[in-house]
């Protein structure tokens, strides 16, 4: 199966991050401090009309040792390629 195109948000990792589980059980987001930051890449790909958006603390469930070492494998498989942006 291909990607479709796709952003990836390089970040500083804070104990505060927005995780997979947070994503998956619907928790109230917006209300977390990092909120921000997902949003802001959010909006960033759609403004390069990238409708998805990797971001590791939200689509990898740490508590899944195979979830967590297959996505460390994969992101220097060179089989996907991410659109970069730079923004400061």
């Amino acid at each position: 199966m291909v990607a479709p195109p796709y952003a990836i948000l390089s970040h500083t990792w804070r104990d505060s991050e927005i995780s997979f589980q947070d994503m998956t059980t619907c928790a109230d987001i917006r209300s977390k401090p990092e909120y921000n930051k997902i949003r802001d890449a959010s909006l960033e790909a759609l403004s390069h009309n990238l409708d998805h958006v990797w971001i590791d603390t939200c689509c990898i469930d740490e508590n899944s040792s195979a979830e967590l070492s297959e996505a460390i494998n994969s992101m220097s498989d060179g089989t996907e390629t991410p659109r970069c942006v730079s923004r400061t």
